[in-house]
């Protein structure tokens, strides 16, 4: 109903927000739909309007941060030789991030909750809740971690303790 009187892109807005970690997120999108259905899909450029903005502000939050992980994630061969990537995500960020890889599995970490991309183009997303799955994929094939320590050793011993800032190095990711 909202896709088809809404219209897609209010219906994408709705789909972050939704997703997002935000509490008064229920309130927030529930008013908002009340005044787009009531006024039309034009009132959505209404960023006067509390609910309207809230909405916004949120959805920036949530793309922002889709759009980071995007950017920075890491895939990792585990001894298996599958292709996985642990996140730790603020929001439900994990469906925005599956169209942009191939083969792979994205495990959302404080969720539990994990995405499975094959070669064959079957896709499942498996909700983790003892964490047997991770359990079961945590692991990195001996080359990953030669890498790991080639690189760690690497970052050591370039680095001047004087000027060691984590708070920049992860600013500048």
């Amino acid at each position: 109903s909202i896709q088809q009187k809404l219209g897609d892109y209010v219906y994408s807005i709705i789909f972050r927000v939704i997703n997002s970690n935000e509490p008064s997120k229920a309130s927030i999108v529930y008013h908002s739909l009340q005044k787009l259905f009531k006024h039309g899909k034009e009132y959505i450029n209404n960023i006067h309007d509390k609910f309207i903005y809230d909405l916004f502000k949120i959805d920036r939050k949530v793309s922002n941060e889709a759009a980071f992980y995007r950017e920075i994630i890491r895939f990792n061969e585990n001894a298996s030789g599958l292709l996985l990537a642990r996140i730790e995500p603020d929001n439900n960020i994990i469906y925005m991030l599956t169209d942009h890889f191939a083969d792979f599995v994205i495990y959302d970490i404080k969720r539990n909750f994990c995405y499975i991309h094959t070669a064959n183009g079957k896709n499942l997303f498996y909700n983790d809740s003892d964490s047997g799955l991770y359990n079961k994929i945590n692991s990195y094939s001996d080359y990953d971690i030669k890498c790991q320590k080639l690189w760690k050793s690497f970052f050591n011993s370039i680095a001047i303790k004087e000027r060691i800032n984590p708070e920049l190095q992860r600013n500048m990711l």
